[in-house]
């Protein structure tokens, strides 16, 4: 079985209120070596406030051997698909 947590640690809301905590995008890489010490197996990140893609590049940047991965990915803000 994998386990995987959410950034900011603690947070255990899926999302649907604000967290107390704000995630510290310049903390990201510390948080993700801190994660992997703990001994989960993934990383999971939301977009929220913050661009999920620059969130997991930092947290790559000190994680050997966590999946990362997201929540969430809108490939298009505002945009409607097309009515015909």
């Amino acid at each position: 079985m994998k386990v995987e947590t959410h950034l900011p640690l603690g947070k255990v809301d899926p999302g649907l209120r604000e967290t107390a905590q704000r995630l510290d995008v310049a903390g990201v890489p510390e948080s993700a070596a801190m994660v992997e010490e703990f001994g989960f197996d993934g990383l999971v990140l939301t977009e929220t406030n913050e661009v999920p893609f620059i969130v997991m590049t930092l947290a790559a940047g000190t994680a050997e051997r966590l999946d990362l991965t997201t929540a969430v990915a809108w490939l298009f803000r505002g945009a409607r698909p097309s009515q015909r």
